[in-house]
């Protein structure tokens, strides 16, 4: 697990009022008597591809990133980078408010146009294909893996 940065609990709870699109009353930091340290880690990207046989020119793949995850607040956006030939970037998940047993409650949702994309081979070589992924903090992480089209 990579670690990433330490945040005080004020600063926590202004960002998550922030999110959720509650304003706030400026408290500085110097009036808190006892910050509490957090620990806020990084996202992971993960992604795989499935294909019945030797990947041929002329190919449609489809690669799914949808098992990346971040373990303390989700993803927002993601990039495929396809040997810098096609690249896609977008946001990978929101948070709205659906209303559930007659109450509001946030709920994340996929972009599934974002976490599965497809992309055709033209020629027979190595392939490049990276996805990075950052989270609601700013932190990312990227994954490589090289295809190779005969």
């Amino acid at each position: 697990m990579k670690l990433i940065k330490l945040l005080t609990i004020s600063t926590l709870i202004i960002a998550a009022l922030s999110f959720a699109g509650c304003y706030y009353p400026f408290v500085p930091v110097e009036d808190i008597d006892d910050p509490i340290a957090i620990v806020l880690t990084v996202p992971v990207a993960v992604f795989y591809y499935s294909f019945a046989s030797t990947i041929q020119t002329d190919s449609w793949v489809t690669f799914n990133g949808s098992d990346s995850y971040d373990p303390d607040n989700g993803i927002m956006r993601g990039r495929w980078d396809f040997d810098g030939e096609y690249v896609k970037e977008g946001i990978w998940t929101t948070m709205e408010q659906k209303k559930q047993n007659g109450e509001l409650v946030w709920v994340w949702t996929d972009n599934v146009l974002m976490q599965k994309v497809s992309y055709q081979f033209k020629e027979a070589k190595t392939y490049t294909v990276t996805l990075t992924v950052w989270d609601y903090d700013g932190n990312e992480d990227s994954v490589t893996r090289e295809v190779i089209v005969k």
